[in-house]
């Protein structure tokens, strides 16, 4: 059966990443992408106007966001499709009624899955009430599973090509994260960098040893991580933090 015709609007104010989901949308023929906007008040009037049946929305635009445009929209809501290269939003979104939160780059697979709920006949979400952020938590997704952990959880963050390889109590999963963004993220004094390539939670390591260079070899207390070799210019920082 056919898939029904779907109107679409992209929010996006980058011109090469309008283009670029342009030419992902191309894989699915039933969808029509009907306008574009590149700001809050072009969005605005664009979903006013053309009164689309799907918006993929940049959380962040000049001056304001996302959720501005979404608050200045009567309800009814179309359906929204959150798109941003940061994932400290994915709860507000959620909660503002969104069917689903891409991360750029987008991977075609969970553009697809997204478009799945997408269809006319799955009922909206409907926005939720006003909620608390969660500072301590981190937005994780592999392929239609989407979870919050904290980031007590985290052990080890390891770069793996242009992903991120995340620890976890219960598995490891490889995210599309750069290193240097969750590094960003993460509370100071709980984590520090050992080398070029990986991050340590320091309440999760278990053994330390005196390395070549001035450097330290640690063990951490989870099954499975591997042992990290902490350069000389971080295991200065790591020994002054726990004055050794």
């Amino acid at each position: 059966m056919r898939p029904p015709h779907v109107k679409v609007l992209l929010i996006e104010d980058e011109p090469i990443a309008r283009a670029e989901l342009r030419r992902l949308l191309l894989s699915h023929p039933h969808l029509h992408v009907a306008a574009e906007a590149e700001d809050f008040s072009t969005a605005v009037a664009a979903v006013q106007h053309h009164d689309p049946d799907l918006v993929f929305l940049d959380v962040q635009l000049p001056g304001r966001t996302g959720f501005d445009v979404l608050d200045n929209l009567p309800l009814p809501h179309p359906r929204i499709i959150f798109v941003t290269a940061h994932d400290h939003f994915a709860l507000r979104a959620f909660r503002a009624g969104a069917i689903d939160y891409l991360l750029k780059p987008i991977v075609p697979l969970h553009l697809a899955q997204a478009l799945a709920k997408a269809s006319p006949h799955t009922p909206a979400p409907v926005p939720a009430p006003a909620f608390a952020a969660r500072p301590d938590h981190i937005f994780l997704r592999e392929g239609d599973d989407c979870w919050f952990i904290p980031l007590s959880d985290i052990s080890l963050l390891e770069l793996d090509g242009g992903h991120t390889r995340f620890y976890l109590p219960d598995r490891t999963t490889l995210q599309p994260r750069a290193l240097a963004e969750l590094e960003a993220r993460l509370p100071p004094g709980r984590f520090l960098r050992a080398n070029r390539s990986q991050i340590v939670n320091l309440s999760a390591i278990k053994t330390v040893q005196p390395w070549f260079s001035g450097g330290l070899r640690v063990t951490l207390t989870q099954p499975g991580t591997p042992e990290i070799e902490f350069s000389r210019r971080q295991a200065r920082l790591f020994r002054e933090h726990f004055s050794l």
